[in-house]
């Protein structure tokens, strides 16, 4: 979701707590800036045209890096092999293969 106060998007984490007899107590939550995935990605060592895409079970993309090139299409095909393989694919983009 897109913040309203300053822009920026992040996830949302609500989390109910009970009590030992399982009585409602409250709800724990956070907030997690995309910012934070984006930089995280990007300070693994992928190596050169290599990419890391963070995405929900519906295929929306939540967060990437390295971020598109404007001149490369993106598809969420990717993202659909990836749920469909249990969450992760490794494979050349398609403008590492040509």
């Amino acid at each position: 979701m897109q913040n309203r106060g300053d822009g920026t998007w992040a996830v949302y984490l609500a989390r109910r707590l009970d009590d030992p007899n399982g009585q409602f107590l409250g709800m724990v939550l956070g907030t997690i800036s995309l910012r934070y995935f984006e930089n995280f990605f990007g300070a693994t060592s992928l190596g050169d045209g290599s990419s890391v895409a963070l995405a929900r079970e519906d295929g929306a993309l939540i967060a990437r890096f390295s971020s598109v090139d404007r001149n490369e299409a993106w598809t969420m095909a990717p993202i659909q092999r990836a749920l469909s393989a249990g969450g992760i694919i490794r494979e050349p983009s398609p403008s590492m293969a040509k």
